[in-house]
């Protein structure tokens, strides 16, 4: 396995071979698209940017396929 986790958005053309390839369903695509950056630097994520943590998901995007799987908070009243 790498031992350096680095995803360089800047050179990247989401083709999708990355995903692909890795073997442990590690690296997806998702609704991050929005990628402006002033600083060319700045596209270039280690693998602490790429974890995803409680305070990085997004409410917008869930899926709630029944009633069950939709959280009390989300539920109309």
């Amino acid at each position: 396995f790498a031992k350096i986790y680095n995803i360089d958005y800047g050179r990247c053309i989401f083709c999708g071979y990355c995903v692909e390839a890795c073997p442990k369903d590690a690296i997806t695509h998702g609704y991050n698209f929005e990628l402006s950056v002033y600083n060319r630097a700045d596209l270039l994520k280690t693998k602490d940017d790429l974890l995803i943590t409680k305070q990085k998901q997004s409410k917008n995007y869930r899926v709630a396929f029944s009633d069950e799987d939709v959280d009390s908070e989300y539920k109309e009243v």
